[in-house]
C-alpha cells in the first residue's frame, strides 16, 4: 500500500496491515469508524462487510495453475 484508497465496496474477514503490520483504519464515506487501526493509513469506504457471502460463487482456480517462473538475468 503505498497512500490512502478509496473504495466502493470492501469485504474482509481479518485485518488489513501495512507492511509494517499495523492495523489499516477502515472508514466509511459517511465518517463511520468500521476499523480503528494503529496505522497512518486509512482505506474509505462507500460499503463495508468484515465476512462475505461466497455460497454461489464457482470455485476459484487455484494460484499454482497460473505461476510462471522468473527468468534470469
Amino acid at each position: 500500500m503505498t497512500g490512502d484508497s478509496t473504495l466502493t465496496c470492501l469485504y474482509a474477514e481479518g485485518a488489513i496491515t501495512d507492511a509494517s503490520g499495523n492495523t489499516v483504519s477502515i472508514v466509511g464515506t459517511d465518517g463511520t469508524v468500521y476499523v480503528e487501526g494503529t496505522s497512518s493509513y486509512t482505506i474509505t469506504v462507500d460499503s463495508y462487510s468484515a465476512s462475505a457471502d461466497f455460497s454461489g460463487a464457482s470455485e476459484a482456480d487455484s494460484w499454482s495453475n497460473h505461476e510462471v517462473a522468473k527468468p534470469e538475468l
